[in-house]
């Protein structure tokens, strides 16, 4: 598959996203109930640990969100064989807003484990060591959104969408010049899943 046909944007006919296999909820909730990031006397380690966890949950619900869109519009789209004229709806138009919060959520991730520096534990700096890449890139995607009508102004976009917006084959998001692999975010918030429970076990 060529590069150009890879970044073809439209309707996906397939659902590259899959199902996060992580217990995000039960991991969340052993955190918050043993580690007292929430006392006063939490240090800004403790708080960035926190902001870590939390992130990592909303990250979970806005994929999750996201593939769900994806999902409804492959569904919709069977139903259109037998629509009538202007009875269709378009599902896939929640994608961007739940990807763009994605963005956001693993964007805050990446940084409040810089922000440890020395301090962060070994499981979290292997995790950013190990997913660097696509925490790179989904940095740059959040700063494209964070500053698009820059971006527009400086003509920096090569044709990129303005919107987070999904390939054609259903596999990557595209935003501006860039785009992510969901197989790559998928593995992603699910390493950070893992690092986490590191500390909690």
């Amino acid at each position: 598959m060529t590069g150009q046909e890879r970044r073809a944007i439209g309707i996906p006919r397939v659902c590259g996203m899959r199902q996060l296999n992580r217990k995000f909820g039960e991991l969340n909730a052993r955190f918050i109930l043993s580690s007292g990031v929430y006392a006063v006397s939490a240090t800004p380690y403790d708080q960035l640990l926190m902001l870590v966890v939390y992130r990592m949950n909303r990250a979970h619900f806005h994929y999750e969100e996201a593939r769900a869109c994806v999902l409804a519009q492959i569904e919709e789209a069977k139903r259109w064989e037998n629509a009538s004229a202007g009875g269709q709806a378009l599902p896939i138009l929640g994608f961007s807003s739940a990807f763009d919060e994605l963005l956001a959520d693993m964007y805050l991730i990446d940084r409040s484990i810089k922000r440890m520096g020395g301090q962060a534990h070994p499981s979290l700096a292997a995790f950013a060591k190990e997913h660097s890449k696509t925490l790179t890139t989904v940095s740059d995607m959040r700063n494209d959104s964070q500053h698009m009508d820059q971006r527009i102004a400086d003509g920096v976009l090569n044709g990129g969408p303005v919107q987070p917006a999904i390939t054609v084959d259903g596999n990557y998001a595209l935003l501006g010049s860039n785009e992510a692999a969901f197989a790559d975010v998928a593995d992603c918030i699910e390493g950070v899943f893992d690092a986490i429970q590191q500390l909690v076990c």
